[in-house]
């Protein structure tokens, strides 16, 4: 792995909704190259999964367990 996907993977690891364009931005790139760089990251297993958890009590719905 090359210095620029590294920087691409700490970006997100930040901030996993940065977009493409500000990461082009940042390490001076073309939008079309990063999206190259994250797609290969992904096919190649670097990347597996990128997720969004949202807390329940965020909707102020509260679960209980009971046995």
């Amino acid at each position: 792995m090359d210095e620029i996907n590294r920087k691409i993977l700490l970006m997100l690891l930040r901030d996993y909704s940065t977009s493409q364009r500000k990461i082009a931005k940042d390490l001076n790139l073309s939008p079309p190259a990063v999206n190259y760089r994250i797609d290969r990251l992904i096919s190649e297993g670097i990347i597996k999964k990128v997720s969004l958890y949202v807390n329940p009590n965020f909707y102020g719905k509260y679960h209980g367990y009971v046995s």
